[in-house]
């Protein structure tokens, strides 16, 4: 059985746009835990345990 390899990535001379892999995870979470990055992509930080 083949497996689904997604749409082929998008590339530029400055970018490439690709799916997102399982190694992506960690800079996610950095991206959407950061407030100054979170005011432009829609991403509420993650609250301080108390």
């Amino acid at each position: 059985m083949r497996r689904h390899e997604g749409p082929a990535p998008i590339r530029t001379e400055r970018l490439v746009l690709r799916e997102s892999q399982a190694r992506d995870r960690v800079a996610f979470v950095e991206l959407f835990d950061s407030s100054e990055a979170g005011a432009y992509v829609g991403a509420r930080p993650r609250e301080e345990s108390r």
